[in-house]
């Protein structure tokens, strides 16, 4: 919920102050790196799919994944962008 808030500040044409942007854009990096942090945790300690309570047998943990490596792709394309 506070990542869609933030994207929200981040992409609202009415916040122009360069401070607001650039926080909201720190903050965005900041609970990505929090989620994949977490996500590695969780498929370090219950595995990635082979046992019985491996990360990828619940349905809740599938569409976390898919939604984190999205967040892993928005952010790989905004570095490409400004390189």
């Amino acid at each position: 919920m506070i990542y869609s808030l933030l994207l929200v500040v981040k992409y609202d044409p009415t916040f122009v102050d360069k401070y607001t942007k650039e926080t909201t854009e720190l903050l965005e990096l900041v609970i990505s790196f929090i989620f994949m942090v977490e996500l590695l945790v969780r498929v370090i300690a219950s595995g990635l799919s082979h046992s019985k309570n491996s990360y990828l047998r619940d349905p809740f943990n599938i569409f976390d994944f898919f939604l984190i490596l999205m967040i892993g792709v928005s952010l790989t394309l905004q570095l490409i962008e400004f390189s």
